[in-house]
């Protein structure tokens, strides 16, 4: 008899004890999930103060400073808006020579190889300076297109 009781008594502790371990699992799986979150969090938040310290890197007027360098003249925009955008007022206001045309054909292409060539260049092997963005968002940066004075980037 006295072997019946220790059983029985057995048999409701190790109920207890198993509810016991299912709350004491359940959180434990709780927090290993939040600590993961977390982790994903600081790591993200990381990332982003980067991004945004390289965001806040000086826009320089690539398509002016090529422009000096491969032709010689600059010419002066009305306004700060048109700075970076070509001579598109230019273009516009007179009919576009053959001459002309095969001028801002080739400054576009120069331009084009020139972006690429320094874009891969400060991916690969780096900057100087903090200037030329020697530190990348992360590695997963990539050039998508580059065109029209512009570079898609992500």
């Amino acid at each position: 008899r006295q072997r019946l009781v220790r059983c029985a008594i057995v048999e409701q502790w190790s109920r207890k004890s198993a509810k016991i371990a299912t709350v004491a699992t359940n959180a434990h799986l709780t927090l290993r999930a939040h600590e993961e979150a977390f982790a994903k969090l600081a790591d993200g938040l990381f990332h982003l103060h980067q991004q945004i310290e390289w965001a806040k890197a000086p826009a320089w007027d690539l398509a002016g400073a090529l422009n000096v360098l491969c032709d010689g003249d600059y010419e002066l925009g009305r306004e700060i808006s048109e700075i970076g955008v070509g001579r598109v007022a230019a273009t516009e206001e007179t009919e576009e020579t053959e001459e002309t045309r095969e001028r801002r054909l080739d400054f576009e292409r120069r331009f084009e190889e020139e972006m690429t060539e320094r874009l891969v260049r400060s991916k690969t092997h780096g900057c100087a300076t903090r200037d030329d963005h020697s530190e990348w968002p992360n590695e997963k940066f990539k050039v998508f297109a580059i065109g029209g004075g512009k570079v898609e980037v992500g």
